[in-house]
């Protein structure tokens, strides 16, 4: 059973000043979570986007959005970069 008081985040950074934008939100989350109190956000990075592209020839497993979609939410960075295609043309096949 479920502990209703613990929130599954899904955190995909993104690329370039997602990561920043990314870096910042969970700062804020963590203050809210230590202030209020009664609840635990547990925290999963997930890596996509455009460099993950880059480097592995896709821009999300389907593990990873797998994990995605289970998560009570999402905290989605900007995702992209310029010149980063895939071979036809679009910027993602998931996100």
């Amino acid at each position: 059973m479920r502990n209703s008081n613990i929130f599954r985040i899904a955190v995909l950074p993104g690329d370039g000043i997602g990561k920043e934008v990314t870096s910042a939100c969970v700062e804020v989350l963590d203050t809210i979570q230590r202030r209020v109190g009664g609840f635990k956000l547990d925290l999963e990075y997930i890596h996509a986007g455009a460099e993950y592209f880059l480097e592995e020839g896709v821009d999300i497993t389907e593990e990873a959005m797998g994990k995605v979609k289970q998560a009570d939410a999402i905290l989605l960075g900007a995702m992209g970069l310029q010149d980063v295609r895939l071979p036809n043309g679009s910027k993602s096949h998931h996100i």
